[in-house]
């Protein structure tokens, strides 16, 4: 008899974020990277980057929109981002579709 499995569900997003805290605006590097990173990784999306000010202090935003953006895929992009902006705090933000795939 075979023991019972249970696999985990994916969940599959429609929007993603990743906002790298306190930045100041000077990871233009690395945001340009994970871009580039993020777009091959999710083909059927936009991704797109943007800085945003709360008075002294910037946040780097890349947001993922469109498609059918996979936990599993999410968690890789969400390893992207560690690896591109060490030493940064990284807040995610999804949007799920009322999808589950097994």
């Amino acid at each position: 008899m075979m023991p019972y499995t249970r696999l985990q569900p994916r969940i599959i997003y429609h929007t993603a974020g990743f906002h790298v805290l306190n930045t100041d605006g000077d990871v233009k590097r690395q945001s340009r990277i994970a871009v580039q990173d993020l777009r091959h990784l999710f083909p059927n999306s936009s991704v797109t980057v943007e800085t945003v000010w709360h008075g002294d202090t910037a946040h780097t935003v890349i947001d993922i929109q469109g498609g059918f953006i996979d936990s599993d895929k999410y968690a890789t992009a969400f390893e992207i981002m560690k690896d591109l902006f060490m030493g940064y705090s990284i807040s995610t933000s999804t949007t799920e579709l009322p999808i589950l795939v097994e």
